[in-house]
């Protein structure tokens, strides 16, 4: 009955759980000679909780692109509220204010909805480790009750008349280029730093190396179009990095 009281019916999925959490509660409690003594929760902004996140896991997200940006409009939206006052509508208020006012596309906007979850979340977790005080923080997550928009990612493909036509009007060394693109499925880089005397194999009739972007071994049969411009071209290199700084 006790258990019933005070943690919930023995029958509750998760409730051996709650009674290890319970537990330690007291013990810490029974510790400090407060046992029976309500903890009180701390109040903190969201700029003091970006502050606290920053410190601690900084040195990590810094080396991940655009995330310093992230944390720094959650704090130019609703960095003077309180963590327990942020709910729902705020975060649909933040996604609305990113697009309106910064110009956000849907991709990006996400990401920076991403980091809201997360912050809540590190949060959360922090302080049942009690790594951090008591703090008061909504029931539940704010940003994870906030759908994020439909990504669609789009891809380009050139029809074959495209390519014909941006074939004729590409300077020679470009269009030798293109073409063994097109026949090698090979990256710009790899094209960039191939070497006849390293790179091609007469005797198997092979383009042979590593990828310069994985480091993936590659052999690729020389076709007729390959073989005409290795045959045509008398330099070492091919292209001559001709396409230095060009995705």
């Amino acid at each position: 009955q006790k258990t019933k009281k005070y943690i919930g019916p023995a029958s509750e999925a998760g409730i051996l759980d709650k009674a290890h959490i319970e537990l330690h509660r007291l013990r810490d409690q029974i510790r400090a000679g407060k046992l029976g003594q309500e903890v009180k929760a701390e109040r903190w902004t969201v700029s003091k909780a970006i502050e606290i996140y920053w410190q601690r896991e900084g040195v990590k997200l810094s080396k991940r692109s655009g995330v310093k940006t992230y944390i720094k409009r959650i704090g130019e939206f609703m960095g003077h509220l309180y963590l327990d006052a942020v709910t729902y509508q705020t975060v649909q208020d933040y996604r609305d204010w990113l697009v309106e006012e910064k110009g956000c596309k849907d991709l990006n906007t996400n990401r920076h909805h991403e980091y809201v979850t997360r912050l809540f979340n590190v949060l959360k977790a922090w302080r049942r480790y009690k790594t951090i005080p008591n703090i008061r923080l909504p029931e539940e997550n704010p940003g994870a009750l906030v759908k994020s928009a439909k990504e669609f990612w789009r891809k380009r493909v050139l029809s074959i008349e495209e390519f014909d036509k941006l074939v004729a009007v590409a300077p020679e060394r470009l269009q030798r280029i293109l073409v063994m693109a097109v026949h090698t499925l090979l990256r710009c880089k790899d094209l960039d730093g191939l070497l006849i005397s390293r790179n091609v194999n007469w005797n198997r009739n092979h383009l042979e190396g590593l990828q310069a972007k994985v480091g993936n071994e590659y052999v690729i049969p020389i076709n007729g179009q390959v073989h005409s411009i290795l045959s045509e071209t008398e330099a070492p290199r091919l292209p001559q990095r001709t396409l230095k700084g060009r995705k």
